[in-house]
């Protein structure tokens, strides 16, 4: 692996984090690639940045809406603040991970 596979690798990860916040592409991402793994879904409900609902289907919320407004910085620091809050909530799921 190097440099350039890990950034494009990131980018890739993290746009797949804001296509499911603004719930644009659903299930199906762009390129074959398959979203945030369910752990990360469940950090995002955790920390109300999306809804699912039986009757609503996934939305995003207002603090959701706010994430999106933020800097890529500002919006890292409060995915890793929503990680050390609800880590026994949603479990060791929500890591981060290479797919291969």
């Amino acid at each position: 692996m190097d440099l350039a596979f890990l950034d494009e690798y990131a980018r890739d990860q993290w746009e797949g984090i804001l296509h499911y916040v603004v719930n644009s592409v659903g299930e199906a991402m762009r390129g074959g690639g398959q979203g945030p793994t369910d752990g990360v879904k469940h950090l995002l409900e955790a920390g109300r940045l999306v809804t699912t609902g039986r009757h609503s289907g996934k939305g995003i919320t207002q603090a959701g809406f706010s994430f999106l407004l933020q800097e890529v910085n500002a919006q890292v620091w409060t995915l890793l603040l929503l990680w050390i809050e609800n880590a026994e909530k949603v479990g060791h799921d929500a890591r981060f991970r290479i797919r291969s």
